[in-house]
């Protein structure tokens, strides 16, 4: 979930990783899980908004 939090691009560089995952061998389960958590933990992003709007509307886009 670490990784997932932390990728700048959110779905767009998350799909190339999981279908690496995949041909690494890794469990359907945890790549479902790494897709949600990127689509969840964006943390880039937050901190990229968070600089442009206040912090209020950030708490509130939550």
């Amino acid at each position: 979930m670490l990784l997932a939090g932390i990728i700048a691009g959110g779905l767009v560089v998350a799909f190339p990783v999981a279908y690496s995952m995949y041909n690494k061998g890794a469990k359907l389960s945890v790549i479902f899980t790494y897709m949600g958590a990127v689509a969840i933990c964006r943390v880039p992003i937050t901190i990229f908004e968070a600089s442009f709007m206040e912090v209020k509307f950030r708490i509130k886009n939550y």
